[in-house]
């Protein structure tokens, strides 16, 4: 399972971007099983989409976005990941 081979972790409940990509999704219509965070200690800025089918579809960002971005611009980035997943993009990757 995609979940099982990333080094992504759960994005916590109680973290401020949670309810607002949450949010974002269901304004945007997509479909995911879960928002994980990416732990690069700050090294790394990207998001990323994976699992073909919502049932097993997660959207990744990193901390680096998380801690640096401010919410609009999260959001904005959520919507490129988003769009991916909205226009069938993910089979070609």
């Amino acid at each position: 399972a995609a979940r099982s081979t990333t080094p992504a972790i759960e994005l916590p409940d109680d973290a401020a971007a949670r309810d607002r990509l949450e949010a974002t999704a269901r304004r945007l219509d997509c479909r995911l099983t879960d928002l994980l965070v990416w732990p690069t200690r700050g090294a790394v800025a990207n998001a990323l989409v994976i699992g073909v089918t919502p049932w097993a579809r997660y959207v990744i960002v990193t901390d680096r976005l998380l801690d640096n971005l401010p919410p609009d611009e999260l959001d904005a980035v959520f919507g490129h990941e988003a769009g991916h997943v909205n226009r069938g993009h993910i089979p070609y990757y």
